[in-house]
């Protein structure tokens, strides 16, 4: 291990907050609800996708809904598995011996290159499909307006509690 990396994971002992938020727990607490948020929505529309998908399994296959679904899939898994660890690493960091957060940076950084390849296979269902989808999109006869306001108020549910959940792992740091 090189002694700038030493040196970060001993400063872990030192503060209760990473390096990067400057000590600072307001700076703390907002990345912390961005990331917790990003992966709590995220693990959400993957679900509710796949569940969709499951369920039209047997009434259509391979359509083009059902290619527009895996890249909804695709680009879910890409930031879940690129976000997770990151949320895992500001949570763990001051409360986890130097060996377990060396462990944890590297599979934030593993991850990143997982990421990678899931995105190169979304851009590329993307830009195969882009033409066709656009064009059934902007048929007036497709349009299909409204949504489901229970699926709107998990969303903001979510939202806040990831919130409250960020505020009290910064004061839990903190005290």
């Amino acid at each position: 291990m090189s002694n700038a990396a030493t040196e970060a994971l001993q400063l872990a002992q030192a503060s209760p907050f990473p390096i990067s938020s400057g000590g600072d727990s307001l700076m703390f607490a907002a990345s912390l609800f961005a990331v917790c948020s990003i992966t709590f929505l995220l693990t959400m529309r993957l679900i509710a996708t796949v569940r969709q998908m499951w369920i039209d399994r047997k009434v259509k296959t391979r359509d083009t809904v059902w290619w527009f679904r895996l890249t909804i899939v695709l680009l879910c898994c890409a930031g879940l598995i690129s976000r997770a660890p990151d949320m895992v690493y500001k949570i763990a960091w001051g409360e986890v011996t130097p060996a377990t957060l060396h462990i944890i940076l590297s599979v934030k950084e593993w991850s990143n290159a997982v990421a990678f390849f899931i995105v190169m296979g979304w851009i590329g269902i993307l830009t195969y499909f882009e033409p066709l989808w656009t064009l059934k999109l902007s048929n007036p006869l497709n349009m299909v307006w409204g949504g489901d306001t229970r699926k709107v108020s998990r969303f903001f549910l979510i939202v806040f509690l990831t919130g409250l959940l960020a505020g009290a792992i910064t004061l839990s740091k903190a005290f």
